[in-house]
């Protein structure tokens, strides 16, 4: 294994950890998380116009409700 692939391992081991991160680096308290045909989830952010708020709230794992996740993101942005 060279370096590239050790770093590579490292970065995957290191999203694996967090509680939050999902397939592809999603942050499902950050991003629309719902499953796309592709078997992925979508990596836009909570106001995706793509997604329902239906599908939204109903993706599993979110460490709130929905609405106090969006609320929060969008005082952020």
């Amino acid at each position: 294994m060279n370096s590239a692939d050790t770093r590579h391992t490292a970065e995957v081991d290191s999203e694996q950890r967090e509680g939050s991160r999902h397939e592809a680096g999603i942050d499902i308290e950050k991003q629309c998380a719902v499953p796309l045909p592709n078997g992925a989830q979508c990596a836009r952010g909570l106001t995706c116009k793509r997604h329902g708020m239906g599908a939204k709230r109903t993706v599993p794992g979110r460490g709130a409700p929905f609405d106090q996740l969006l609320a929060t993101y969008l005082g952020d942005n």
